[in-house]
Formats: C-alpha cells, structure tokens, sequence
C-alpha cells in the first residue's frame, strides 16, 4: 500500500489552478486513484474528531469565522481520516481555506466522501448534538447563575419589549410568520437565530459584570472593522 502525503495532493490541485495542464490533471487524478478509503470510523475515532473539531474554533470567533474554522476541521479532523494510506503531514494551523477550496474543486473530498458518506452523516449528527448539549447547557445555567434582581430586570426587560410593540409591528410580524414559502422560513430561522445570540450574550455580559459602556465600545469596534472590510470588499 502506497502512502500519499497530504501536501503533495495540495501542491497538485493548487499547481493545476495557477498553471491548467493535462499533465496537471493527470497528477491529481493519480493520487485520488491511489486513496485507499475506509467505510466506517470507530465511535472512539468519531469522538476524538469532534473534540477537535471544535477546537478549531478561535475562543474570541465571530459566526463567520466560527463557521469557517468548523468547515475546515470537518475536513482536516474528519473527512480526511476515513483515508487510511494519507500521510497528513500538514498541521491544522498551516492549513488555508484556498487549500480546503482546491481539495473540494479538484474532486478530493467527493472521491473520499462515495465511500465513507453513509458513516459521515454518523459523525456530523454526533458534531450537532454536542453543540445543541452546549447550547442548552448554557441555557440551563442563566437562570442558576442569576440572582433574583437580574431576574426581575429580564422580566421587566421582557414586559418593556411587549409594550413597545405597536399594532403595525405585530401585523407585519403576523404576516411573516404566517408565510410558509422557503425564503421566509429561512428569514425566520435567521431572525430567530440573531435574537437568541444577542440575549445571550447580553445575559453573560451582566453575569460577569460587564460594564455596559464596554459591551457598547466592542460593538462599535466590530462595525468598524465591518466597515472597513466591506470598503476592501467594495
């Protein structure tokens, strides 16, 4: 059995991507056929991957960059395991969203996922109950940690936010949630997604005694670097 070197697959795609040839594609072509793919990893393997998975994530990850890093692992820490004569010999920190593009766009990870995909969808169900696990833990612990004036002042918070509501905000509100096409589930879903991250991170703002004047100085300096990144962008 001929061991491949994950490095030298990368180097393939990227080269064939900077200089398209038939000798290129034929090179990368020669290694995917040369991947000798298991179908099933053990649930001691599944849990490691998961760890690690999530440990991809930087502490202080905004969604997006979270997103990104969670892809990434999926591939280095899970897909790539199911290869078993790939010599992965690039660290997790080396590697750059353009390499995981190339392994996707030159058919790496579809070569890889026609045998193992039945037993990844194991792994990625594994993946999304540890962080639904997370998630409700932390909203277990909100009201244990909170004493009873903080509850009293999310009441209050709650009442105010229900008084606010004017008779044109609830009509529009009617309407969409009465909507069933697609675009306005997914509106909902996003919607409802945003007022769960902003509760909760206002409640363990509070509950470690955050300044509300320094939670308000790190949100204008996020839509300053969201600025000035749309301007690159632009």
């Amino acid at each position: 059995m001929e061991h491949i070197k994950l490095s030298d697959i990368i180097h393939a795609c990227l080269d064939f991507k900077l200089n398209p040839s038939e000798e290129a594609e034929e090179e990368i072509n020669r290694y995917i056929n040369q991947l000798e793919v298991k179908t099933y990893l053990p649930l001691t393997n599944k849990e490691f991957a998961t760890i690690c998975i999530l440990g991809c994530i930087p502490e202080k990850a905004d969604a997006g960059e979270a997103a990104l890093n969670i892809e990434a692992g999926k591939v280095f820490y899970g897909i790539l395991q199911y290869v078993v004569n790939l010599d992965i010999d690039i660290s997790y920190g080396l590697i750059a969203p353009a390499m995981i593009d190339a392994l996707y766009e030159f058919g790496v990870i579809d070569y890889i996922l026609d045998f193992c995909e039945k037993d990844i969808e194991r792994l990625w169900k594994m993946l999304d109950e540890i962080l639904t696990f997370a998630n409700i833990q932390k909203i277990v612990e909100i009201p244990n940690l909170m004493s009873d004036e903080k509850l009293e002042e999310v009441a209050k918070a709650i009442k105010d936010f229900r008084t606010e509501l004017t008779p044109e905000m609830l009509e529009r509100l009617k309407t969409i949630s009465t909507n069933v096409s697609d675009e306005f589930q997914t509106l909902k879903e996003t919607v409802a997604t945003t007022v769960h991250d902003a509760v909760m991170d206002k409640a363990y703002n509070e509950l470690q005694g955050k300044p509300e004047d320094a939670v308000l100085e790190e949100e204008a300096e996020e839509e300053v670097k969201e600025e000035k990144t749309e301007e690159i962008i632009n």
